[in-house]
């Protein structure tokens, strides 16, 4: 299937680098605010702990 759509298409393999750039930024961003978030709830829950 993907030998046939390379066949189809000779621009699949700069598709796939460019769905790669925007995936791996959508990720950076997508982690960016779980740490975030992640760090503030860790903050209000686990005070406790880090005393």
């Amino acid at each position: 299937m993907s030998s046939f759509a390379i066949k189809l298409n000779p621009s699949v393999k700069e598709l796939r680098i460019w769905l790669l750039k925007i995936s791996f930024g959508v990720l950076f961003v997508v982690f960016g605010i779980f740490g975030v978030f992640f760090d503030v709830f860790s903050a209000t829950i686990f005070e406790d702990d880090f005393e």
